[in-house]
């Protein structure tokens, strides 16, 4: 018995680590471009261009999506092109 305590309590702290440190890696994808939209999905020519893009952006509850040719990203906006 006293082997399991210490054992499942660093179980949940690794877990604990574990989850934490991802949640910062996922904020870091997102990049807001300089008029503040949401930038994070790559666009691709002949793979995830602007259809795709405006398509996934107005899927998600914004207005439209265009890539941004600075950043190559798909950016989400709510404001008209």
């Amino acid at each position: 018995m006293d082997i399991r305590k210490p054992s499942i309590t660093f179980f949940f702290v690794i877990t604990l680590v574990t989850s934490l440190s991802s949640y910062n890696t996922l904020a870091a994808s997102v990049i807001n471009s300089a008029n503040g939209d949401v930038c994070d999905v790559p666009c691709v020519p002949g793979k995830y261009e602007l259809f795709e893009c405006a398509h996934d952006c107005m899927v998600d509850g914004f207005s439209t999506g265009y890539c941004d040719k600075k950043s190559q990203k798909c950016c989400c906006t709510n404001k008209g092109i």
